[in-house]
């Protein structure tokens, strides 16, 4: 059980000081939106999810989070006086110096309940109530998952050759050399793409049927995007950070902002390679999309092309003020995006217990 309660405190600590990082990152971003590159944005996000997934991170002697020390100092104090134990022979050197012939009284049989017991009963729960969470959100996603592949069990409807030539236009476009597998289903609510190792592009037929092809060629380079990009990793990589971090509100509102940033950085990567269609274009196909689909979410492990009305609105204001960023606004993304990986990537060396004593953090 130590193991359990070691492994649960590490993860708090880390979730502790990379939530910091959240809620100062989310201000930022309000303040830098339409200002840097919004791929720039969204790397950050795959920073902090990298940096809750794998706890590792070199000591350094500062933190730009005075709060988040305190707090983890007082955590690893209670944990270190949860798990000390008496050193051993000491009773025994004390019992060596009292003069031969002095009458002790006899310890008594039954000691007061310490509250060592408590502390160690809180820390257990704990971990046991982190762990159930665990297990629990991973059967429910794995659970949704199951039931979307049942669901493309079913038979398929042909492919359009319109849409298999689109499809391939595209993947040269890109640069995409992996096999393409196409699937017209009504399994998924609107376009959508999956797979980690070759691209596999969702369409309902109401939504092949309803576009022209020019607006279906949008379509297959934004979902073809998403998976030129590598962003089927980064989602995977959130949905883990959430279910070891269920516990913490700022890993959840961090998984939903970084889906948005997402979309946000393949909107601007599909509108570098359609120069000669044109934003407006893009974001009227979208607007038709939407009204077919109404918005609704795709299935756990797919990323699809439109999912909310609120998301839309951001997309289209994005996409209508989309311009080339300089040099100089490229540079300070950067320098942000150094800034946030110095601060994920490091953690204080040292906190003190009550006693005053040193101790390094787990």
């Amino acid at each position: 059980m130590n193991l359990l309660t070691e492994a649960f405190l590490a993860i708090l600590l880390q979730s502790l000081r990379i939530g910091c990082l959240i809620a100062a990152l989310c201000v930022l971003r309000r303040l830098l939106q339409g200002r840097i590159p919004q791929q720039i944005l969204f790397f950050n996000w795959i920073i902090i999810g990298l940096s809750l997934i794998v706890p590792v991170s070199l000591t350094v002697k500062w933190t730009p989070f005075p709060f988040s020390r305190s707090v983890e100092r007082q955590l690893v104090g209670q944990f270190s006086a949860m798990t000390s134990s008496p050193l051993p022979g000491k009773e025994l050197s004390a019992s060596a110096s009292i003069p031969a012939g002095t009458i002790t009284p006899a310890a008594p049989q039954f000691q007061p309940a310490s509250k060592r017991p408590a502390n160690w009963s809180f820390f257990t729960t704990m971990a046991l109530v982190w762990l159930c969470g665990f297990a629990g959100l991973l059967i429910v996603r794995l659970t949704a998952w199951a039931r979307f592949c049942s669901r493309l069990r079913l038979p398929n409807e042909p492919v359009n050759p319109r849409v298999n030539a689109l499809a391939a236009e595209c993947a040269e476009r890109l640069r995409i050399k992996r096999a393409i597998t196409l699937h017209v289903t009504d399994g998924t609510e609107g376009p959508a793409v999956g797979g980690l190792l070759r691209p596999v592009v969702f369409i309902p037929a109401d939504v092949g049927e309803n576009l022209t092809t020019d607006e279906l060629r949008l379509v297959l380079l934004h979902e073809l995007g998403h998976w030129r990009r590598g962003d089927m990793l980064a989602a995977f990589l959130m949905h883990g950070a959430v279910a070891l971090h269920w516990f913490n509100p700022f890993v959840w509102l961090a998984a939903r902002v970084a889906h948005e940033d997402c979309e946000l950085a393949c909107d601007e990567f599909v509108l570098r390679r359609t120069l000669t269609t044109g934003p407006s274009a893009y974001g009227a196909t979208l607007l038709k999309v939407m009204r077919i689909i109404q918005g609704q979410r795709p299935a756990i492990g797919l990323l699809g092309i439109i999912e909310n009305k609120q998301l839309l609105k951001r997309r289209i204001h994005m996409i209508a003020d989309y311009h080339h960023w300089s040099k100089p606004r490229v540079l300070a993304g950067c320098i942000l995006l150094t800034f946030i990986a110095a601060v994920a990537g490091t953690r204080n060396s040292r906190a003190q217990d009550r006693d005053g004593r040193a101790m390094a953090l787990p």
